[in-house]
């Protein structure tokens, strides 16, 4: 009985220590998302309304994060409109904030989100030769590899395709047919 009670007491102390351990990390945390708060200018009254005058606390950590991470947004767009008026080379602050220019001559990127209507896969099932009235059973790795493969090939050339973009005017009679 008294293994058990020093084992119970020896671990007790063990999560104690991890727990004022993690304690500091998210003191430290706090101060510092309080600095980049205060250094960032995200302290304004509209701010403050909403996430409220008692600091950063373990309940609005993230949303003074997020205020913190749209600041910086602003302020990069900011800094990439006015180096780009100075003719400065800032392509890689553009791309990093997702507003690249495309030329004329590229293509926009769009992305399809696989579908999830049961008839799509209920006919891939069939198209694939499984019965209908088969009872389900565990496929095994090799099976399960190949009908993801299969499945990866045939989703791939759909899923990611690009849309050229219409040129603003075409002459009339320069049109291909």
């Amino acid at each position: 009985m008294e293994e058990r009670l020093k084992s119970s007491e020896d671990q007790a102390a063990l999560y104690q220590r991890r727990y004022e351990a993690a304690s500091k990390t998210v003191g430290e945390l706090k101060n510092g998302v309080q600095s980049l708060f205060a250094k960032f200018g995200c302290s304004t009254p509209a701010v403050r309304e909403l996430l409220g005058d008692s600091g950063v606390t373990d309940a609005n950590m993230l949303r003074h994060l997020s205020t913190v991470e749209q600041r910086v947004n602003e302020v990069l767009q900011l800094y990439s409109h006015t180096a780009a008026r100075k003719g400065e080379d800032v392509e890689h602050i553009r791309t990093a904030l997702g507003l690249c220019a495309q030329s004329a001559g590229e293509a926009e990127v769009r992305i399809a989100p696989p579908s999830t209507n049961d008839e799509e896969y209920e006919d891939m099932e069939r198209a694939e030769g499984s019965e209908e009235d088969a009872e389900p059973k565990p496929l095994a790795k090799e099976q399960l590899l190949a009908k993801v493969q299969k499945t990866l090939a045939r989703k791939g050339d759909t899923a990611i395709f690009r849309v050229a973009e219409k040129p603003a005017s075409q002459p009339r009679g320069g049109a291909k047919k």
